[in-house]
């Protein structure tokens, strides 16, 4: 059996292990069994960000998370395709130039922090990719029932959005 298999295993025998556990000590054991795999869902779909763009403008954003970012954008579109758990279409309006070295930014910054992908939007078209890192993390620790942005649904939030 190779190690990814094996390690594999060992993962999800924890993950089911640490279910019945953390409930007992939480005295909701039933919420949180009942919302494991759809939070587990939906902390997946937080971490990409995948879309098309139509609409009027033209962009450039290259990022890798707060540490280093450069781009420009000026434009009014809809966006059309994966966006976490957000809705799939919507409408974006940008009006940003910034670089960002180690954190210190010069300009305006709308993007989200945590996020390394890019964007290109030229004349009418255009497109973003990108994986949000904090999301990732979230995603992963969610199989030990460690909830890191506090948005799984099924218990009570800790902090306010």
């Amino acid at each position: 059996m190779s190690r990814l298999r094996r390690a594999s295993r060992l993962a999800l025998l924890l993950a089911l292990v640490a279910v019945p556990v953390s409930a007992q000590e939480s005295g909701e054991g039933w919420k949180t069994a009942a919302w494991y795999l759809p939070n587990r869902a939906l902390d997946l779909l937080d971490v990409f960000k995948l879309n098309l763009s139509g609409g009027f403008g033209g962009g450039l954003d290259l990022r890798i998370t707060r540490l280093l970012e450069a781009g420009f954008s000026d434009y009014n579109v809809v966006r059309a395709g994966l966006n976490g758990r957000h809705f799939p279409v919507y409408r974006e309006k940008l009006d940003e130039s910034s670089i960002t070295l180690f954190g210190i930014t010069s300009g305006t910054r709308t993007r989200d922090p945590w996020e390394v992908g890019g964007t290109l939007h030229f004349v009418l078209l255009g497109a973003e990719a990108a994986l949000n890192v904090k999301s990732l993390l979230d995603f992963v620790g969610g199989f030990f029932l460690l909830d890191l942005e506090d948005d799984d649904w099924g218990k009570e939030q800790t902090r306010r959005r």
